[in-house]
């Protein structure tokens, strides 16, 4: 996982695949499969097929059905990486609804919500109304807490600002139309 924060997927690929021949418990199993999934280069459109094959294999099981929120958010990451940001809220829209006992991951998926709204389309309305959604689950000692809520209070400030000035710019237009 540290290699994979780190950028150096190859490593993480490597690492993930030692974890998963040490024939570890089911769960381990599981998270060591799906993080080594999303660290494999796609270089091709049948690497691409392959990924999303495993995917829907991995939320078909019904021994996964406790894991498919995060299954959705790695299948949202796998979309990014792939520039279809569509699909990939799809699939975060999917996590969050699915996410029903575990608040971090569903904070997770509303804050990547957040992030691709305001990194990737600039609709900082959106943008906010996620990371207040974020805040509403995540809890208060989750590694990235502190940066989050900062995020979210500035959005949320920007928001009315900007609101205001939407306002008033509506009201300008209003004041130069004829009056009939």
């Amino acid at each position: 996982q540290i290699y994979e924060i780190q950028g150096k997927e190859e490593l993480a690929f490597e690492n993930y695949s030692e974890v998963l021949k040490s024939n570890p418990g089911y769960e381990l199993f599981f998270h060591a499969d799906l993080n080594k999934s999303g660290v494999k280069k796609m270089e091709t459109d049948e690497d691409i097929k392959k990924a999303s094959k495993y995917y829907r294999r991995l939320l078909s099981e019904e021994k996964n059905w406790e894991f498919r929120d995060k299954i959705y958010y790695e299948m949202a990451l796998f979309e990014i990486k792939r520039g279809t940001y569509p699909n990939a809220l799809n699939y975060l829209g999917e996590s969050v609804q699915v996410s029903t006992s575990n608040p971090v991951q569903k904070a997770y998926s509303y804050l990547k919500m957040g992030e691709i709204y305001h990194d990737r389309y600039k609709d900082y309305e959106k943008a906010a109304a996620y990371y207040d959604s974020t805040m509403q689950v995540m809890p208060p000692d989750t590694k990235n807490y502190e940066n989050v809520k900062k995020t979210a209070e500035n959005l949320k400030v920007f928001v009315k600002h900007l609101t205001t000035v939407k306002e008033q710019d509506r009201l300008l237009e209003l004041k130069e139309m004829p009056e009939e």
